[in-house]
């Protein structure tokens, strides 16, 4: 498929799929070890940018904000924060 052009994801598994069907067991072998090699390199669970980091921080805050505010209302404690 060109780059560029859309498809509907249905087409491109069908399209897919009987080029698999196709293949020897050979080459299905070899598209498993490739497959295999790929998500080894892939990195997952960091992002790698500063400004996604900063984002991640600041959204890690912001949550633990939400969390914080709904213990002070539960326990109707308003030196939560200073207590420590």
């Amino acid at each position: 498929m060109p780059s560029g052009v859309k498809q509907q994801l249905m087409e491109i598994v069908t399209d897919e799929a009987k080029e698999y069907v196709d293949l020897t067991k050979v080459e299905k072998l070899e598209l498993v070890d490739k497959l295999e090699v790929h998500r080894m390199s892939v990195t997952k669970g960091r992002r790698l940018s500063a400004k996604s980091q900063g984002q991640d921080v600041c959204q890690t805050l912001h949550h633990v904000g939400v969390e914080v505010s709904l213990i002070i209302s539960q326990c109707h404690c308003t030196n939560f924060i200073s207590s420590y």
